[in-house]
């Protein structure tokens, strides 16, 4: 929401209420006199602004975001609406558009690790592409040439118990353990070890590098409520393992991230709702770059925000208007680094956007120049780049499948 506060009912200057028979002496003086029919008279009252002007009381009008501009100049909010200060940021130019290469598919049914719909991807430690698999409510650990190494999963409504199934028996999990419902990120550490944004459970559940079921932490809760427990997550989706090893989840339903250690003990807790820099509207992505930096994909603000080690906020690039413009729940984006820069999804108009650590728009590919070969139109919502192989990974949500492109070389772009 955009706020506004304007006056509710304002008052005259009230020092007549306390005229007695030395202040009435006072208005034979002809600069007293003045003063005094100045106010009375034309309510004129030097030294007073009306913004600074004292008795009065005011109240805010809360409105939308997207409405706020045809109520209000946007120009009084160009943080918010930079698109509407330069229409060009709306637009993508032709002359940006880039011919990647597509050098490998790994596609649903006909491959080996049969993906149903994959909406998150990352790279393991030993480049393995780690991709959620929403339909089949798994995740699936996947070598470069897209061949199945290992799995966990399978689907439980925690909500719902009849859905789970208990993994063994009379042991120590409880029931829903080590199953998911639609997961949506996942990230594996250093040692292996594997951490999953199971976000309808609205939980993260830790697994080591074998598959085992370890940990598990989170509940389905609204944090914003009083006196809830801080951890009750909404809706996670991203997450990622910093250098040091700790855990960044974006907890997408309450507009904030969470860093968590690898153990599940809250470290600190970044953003809040709104638009104003360091807060968030839907982030869906977390990216860990360069001295500590998160860069998040800050979706119904319109921007990738990036935001300091110590939870400072440092700047946002914003995303042309026709991408992340609607609440669609596939329109979820995701970034990844690319040498000199950025790369995000724009899930609905399938294209991957190229953008300088400047803000600057370096270029874009349109997977729709891929249909012949690939026959359905993509929906890249996932993605992450592959520093050894020089490639982007990208899940196409759509149509159960990765596709694998050459990174660009891309203009040089300020830093």
């Amino acid at each position: 929401y955009v706020t506004r506060r304007f006056r509710l009912i304002w008052w005259p200057e009230e020092s007549y209420k306390e005229l007695n028979a030395d202040t009435l002496a006072g208005i034979l003086d002809r600069n007293v006199r003045r003063r005094w029919l100045d106010r009375f008279l034309w309510r004129e009252h030097p030294g007073l602004s009306e913004e600074a002007w004292p008795h009065v009381n005011s109240f805010d009008m809360h409105v939308k975001w997207d409405l706020a501009p045809l109520i209000w100049p946007p120009a009084e909010f160009p943080h918010l609406y930079p698109w509407l200060m330069n229409p060009e940021l709306g637009l993508m130019n032709p002359e940006l558009a880039l011919e990647l290469e597509l050098v490998q598919v790994v596609a649903g049914a006909s491959a080996q690790a049969e993906l149903g719909r994959p909406l998150g991807v990352s790279i393991g430690p030993d480049g393995q592409r780690i991709v959620t698999d929403g339909a089949q409510h798994r995740v699936a650990v996947l070598g470069r040439n897209g061949e199945l190494l290992w799995e966990v999963g399978g689907h439980c409504d925690i909500s719902s118990p009849e859905t789970c199934g208990d993994l063994d028996g009379d042991g120590p999990l409880r029931l829903g353990d080590g199953q998911f419902n639609e997961p949506w990120g996942a990230a594996m550490d250093a040692d292996g070890r594997l951490f999953v944004a199971d976000t309808w459970n609205y939980r993260i559940q830790r697994f080591s590098p074998e598959g085992d079921f370890e940990l598990a932490w989170g509940a389905a809760l609204d944090a914003r409520l009083p006196n809830r427990n801080p951890i009750d997550l909404f809706g996670p989706r991203g997450i990622a393992v910093e250098a040091d090893g700790s855990i960044v989840v974006a907890d997408t339903g309450h507009h904030r991230l969470l860093r968590f250690s690898p153990d599940g003990e809250l470290m600190g807790v970044l953003g809040s709702p709104g638009a104003n820099p360091g807060q968030f509207r839907e982030p869906v992505a977390v990216f860990p770059g360069g001295n500590g930096d998160l860069w998040v994909t800050d979706t119904w603000n319109g921007r990738i925000q990036r935001i300091s080690a110590a939870n400072v906020p440092l700047g946002e690039i914003p995303v042309p208007l026709s991408m992340w413009s609607t609440r669609d729940s596939n329109d979820k984006p995701f970034v990844g680094a690319v040498p000199g820069g950025l790369v995000v999804t724009d899930p609905l108009n399938g294209r991957l956007v190229f953008f300088g650590l400047d803000g600057e728009l370096l270029g874009y590919q349109d997977l729709t120049a891929f249909q012949e070969a690939l026959q359905a139109p993509p929906m890249p919502v996932g993605i992450a780049v592959d520093g050894l192989t020089e490639t982007i990974v990208v899940a196409d949500a759509a149509n159960s499948r990765l596709l694998e492109l050459r990174l660009p070389s891309l203009p040089s772009a300020g830093k």
